[in-house]
């Protein structure tokens, strides 16, 4: 049997640095001690009771003599112990007594240059350093002193509220415009403008620094996949007793970052064309991509950091893995708790920062393994693989070494073991075998007109004049629309008087007796005839008429004024009456609980207004990836996810260059008149029905896969290589 390795640690003899600085800082009734390591300037923050254990590693006594010291005197028992001297061991801040001075410095340089080794040339991230920006940020602190000033703020708040209004106003514009963000020729531009928003940012945080009295002596770039982004060493900001100042330099990148999306907003507002393109893009950058990265919490970003400083709970995600790790073993397998429990200011926030942080790491660690798979066509494969093993494979097999370590040390339970793996087994089985589904699924839906048509262009030409207006009741056969093609008239005028002239040739030929060449002119006749009634018919298709008794609704059929249409070209919508109907796209997986649903009654609910019965009137049963209702597509605000169409001939077809992810038909729901009263055409909203039954554990291995399958298909839509 092996050795105790927690026995082993206690005979240590451990000696706290000399070299090292120590500030006690006070926040409320709570204090804490920054240790500051100059050699590497680093900081690290500790508790008062870790700082005296620290104080009693004086190369003397080992960590078994120091317990016995604080025998009755501390909160901390011998697996603590050895945790706090395993921490300062690992970050060189203590070393073991009988190592000499030279070795230790050896083997310290060497960890140091395999962590820079590692930084440099880890394929998913890796950290450059390149220069020290102190002195120019020096030169800049009049800026800075300036961006960080109460009248700036202000400035930054009116701004801001400026900006809301405008996405409060122009939504559905903005939902338009998101989507060509991801046109395959904007990727230079979007690298271009990430990588300037990430210096600024970087930036902001080095002059925040260095307004405080910081100081920023690194700054480089980082490669997260590939992708480059910039870094500055703000850590001497450790050294700022006053919090709300930590928290300034802290919030400084995202308080620029945000300062530009306002202002690029408002460009875009007021600038249509290249250069609102362009604003719009540096908008999305600068906000939606701060605030869920930078600005997250769960992230050890800059949101991390201004929490830890809120709450005053130093290394909050350490302490949070580590609860969640002692209280897995716990439960699994019976493992004893750890020593030094949370004291009673930390027990609600780590735990709770534990769970969800270890959620968001595993959602974020899966979506850059999917990126990374897609990118750079087999290199993306090797790329994913070494995420895989780097943030999943290597922390499994420390799981295993400890299991199997503590297994034959005795110090699990074995009936804990029984107890967890048979609830565990009861689990797989409670979901897949007994538990089903949800008996109702939803479909997306938009409400329409009943017998709507579509009323087409017969002919090429010009819209020369529009008679109808948008939600107008018209008459059958009434002209709504008139196309204009002087080409095509021009063909009909020429026709007319050659049918004319070979009328004449062939009175001419029959009166002179000459019947053969009049019968030549006759058949000449017939055909230039034929002719001219085939281009009449094509002029007179190009007057849009009503093919009968309804209303015509059309969004800005203004706009297609003086427009060309080419044969075929969508010119405005007819319905008979104003009686409306639900359209409902559902997945071709949902088959067989649709079919055969003819006249039962499904749920629909739409925003404003209550849940609304209605009856199942029409089951279209071809499923296709074309999608038949533009308006539930995500690019135009819709839930329906949609890609670039891989078939030229389906691009053809469906008069679209989107396609869906998955195969979908569509079912018509009847309103009565009361409802169709209620809601309006074009409303989106979803309808329920009952599905077949499935268990629980296929569902959601169904559900994930699709989840993954539509990451993977986005990613590899989006990537420009």
């Amino acid at each position: 049997m092996n050795a105790d390795p927690v026995a082993q640690w206690l005979a240590t003899v451990l000696t706290l640095r000399s070299d090292l600085r120590f500030d006690r800082r006070r926040q409320g009734d709570d204090a804490h001690i920054v240790v500051e390591d100059p050699v590497r300037s680093k900081f690290f923050q500790i508790g008062i009771a870790e700082f005296e254990l620290a104080l009693a590693l004086d190369g003397q006594r080992s960590l078994q003599q120091i317990l016995e010291h604080f025998d009755g005197k501390s909160r901390y028992d011998r697996d603590s112990i050895v945790r706090i001297g395993q921490w300062f061991a690992t970050n060189n801040l203590a070393y073991v007594a009988d190592v000499d001075s030279t070795s230790r410095l050896e083997q310290q340089a060497r960890t140091v240059l395999r962590a820079k080794l590692s930084g440099i040339f880890n394929p998913i991230s890796c950290k450059i350093s390149l220069f020290n920006p102190n002195q120019l940020l020096s030169r800049l602190r009049p800026l800075g002193n300036l961006l960080f000033s109460k009248w700036m703020l202000f400035a930054w708040i009116g701004l801001g509220l400026y900006a809301s209004t405008i996405l409060y106003g122009d939504w559905e514009r903005m939902g338009t415009a998101t989507f060509q963000i991801f046109a395959g020729y904007k990727w230079i531009t979007l690298l271009i403008a990430w990588i300037l928003l990430k210096v600024v940012h970087e930036f902001g945080h080095g002059l925040a620094c260095r307004k405080f009295g910081g100081e920023v002596p690194d700054a480089g770039v980082l490669f997260v996949l590939f992708t480059p982004m910039a870094f500055v060493n703000v850590t001497s900001t450790w050294r700022l007793s006053n919090r709300w100042e930590r928290i300034q330099v802290t919030g400084a990148g995202i308080y620029i970052e945000l300062l530009i999306s306002f202002i690029a907003l408002i460009v875009w507002k007021h600038f249509p064309g290249q250069m609102g393109d362009i604003a719009f893009d540096i908008f999305l950058m600068a906000s939606v991509n701060t605030l869920l990265f930078n600005a997250n919490p769960l992230m050890r970003f800059d949101g991390y950091f201004i929490l830890t400083d809120l709450i005053a709970i130093p290394n909050l995600y350490s302490k949070g893995q580590r609860w969640l790790e002692d209280k897995a073993r716990q439960l699994a397998f019976g493992a004893a708790p750890a020593g030094n429990p949370l004291p009673n200011e930390e027990k609600l926030y780590v735990p709770i920062y534990g769970v969800l942080s270890w959620m968001w790491r595993s959602v974020v660690g899966i979506g850059l393994i999917i990126a990374a798979s897609v990118l750079f066509h087999g290199a993306g494969i090797a790329l994913a693989v070494f995420g895989i093993i780097t943030w999943y494979a290597i922390p499994l097999w420390k799981h295993w070494e400890w299991f199997r370590n503590s297994h034959k040390s005795n110090l699990l339970q074995p009936r804990r073991m029984a107890v967890s793996a048979s609830l565990l087994t009861g689990f797989l089985i409670l979901i897949f075998f007994v538990l089903k589904a949800p008996a109702t699924k939803g479909a997306p839906a938009i409400v329409q007109f009943a017998g709507e048509q579509i009323l087409r262009a017969g002919g090429e030409g010009f819209v020369k004049e529009i008679r109808v207006k948008d939600g107008q009741a018209v008459r059958a056969n009434e002209v709504l629309i008139i196309l204009e093609n002087r080409q095509l008239e021009l063909e009909v005028f020429e026709l007319q008087k050659l049918v004319e002239e070979s009328r004449i040739s062939s009175r001419i030929n029959k009166k002179d007796n000459e019947q053969s060449e009049a019968q030549a002119a006759d058949e000449k006749t017939a055909g230039l005839e034929k002719q001219l009634v085939e281009k009449r018919a094509q002029l007179e298709s190009l007057s849009v008429k009503a093919p009968d008794d309804g209303m015509v609704f059309e969004r800005g059929l203004e706009m297609k004024q003086g427009a060309f249409m080419k044969t075929g070209d969508a010119l405005l919508t007819f319905a008979h009456s104003s009686i409306k109907e639900i359209i409902v796209s559902v997945d071709q997986r949902d088959w067989e609980s649709i079919k055969g649903s003819e006249g039962k009654f499904f749920r629909a609910a739409f925003p404003g207004c209550s849940v609304i019965n209605t009856r199942l009137q029409k089951v279209n049963p071809r499923a296709s990836t074309q999608l038949s209702q533009v308006s539930l597509g995500a690019h135009l605000g819709g839930s329906l996810p949609v890609r670039q169409s891989s078939s030229e001939k389906e691009k053809e077809a469906s008069g679209s260059d989107l396609e869906l992810f998955t195969p979908r038909f569509d079912i018509e729901l009847v309103l009565d008149e009361t409802n169709s009263n209620r809601l309006c055409a074009g409303q989106r909203g979803w309808a329920f029905f009952e599905a077949s039954r499935q268990s629980m554990g296929s569902y959601l291995y169904i559900s994930i896969r699709e989840w993954l399958t539509q990451k993977i298909e986005t990613a590899k839509q989006s990537t420009p290589f």
